[in-house]
């Protein structure tokens, strides 16, 4: 049986970088929301993934060592990185 997608909400800052010569000067703050989809549980050695197309989760394959994912994991939704999927988000 595949667990439930989760949506939490995470609240992070956002701060506008000014650029000298090749150092990052950070400066103001606000607080926005983003909407992240929870693939892979805390504590899980399922990893699952979102199909595309269908929005449904699937199991992807299961991890046989004592490896497990120390924290929720999934993407921040509406977005794209550079290699051309959704960024990924630890909660």
């Amino acid at each position: 049986m595949l667990p439930s997608a989760q949506k939490a909400r995470s609240r992070w800052s956002w701060r506008r970088p000014r650029t000298r010569g090749s150092r990052c000067v950070r400066s103001g703050s606000r607080h926005q929301s983003v909407d992240v989809l929870v693939e892979i549980p805390r504590g899980s050695r399922a990893k699952y993934e979102m199909d595309q197309k269908t929005g449904r989760i699937r199991l992807d394959r299961v991890l046989f060592s004592s490896v497990h994912y120390p924290a929720d994991y999934g993407f921040i939704m509406d977005t794209i990185g550079g290699d051309g999927d959704p960024l990924d988000a630890l909660i």
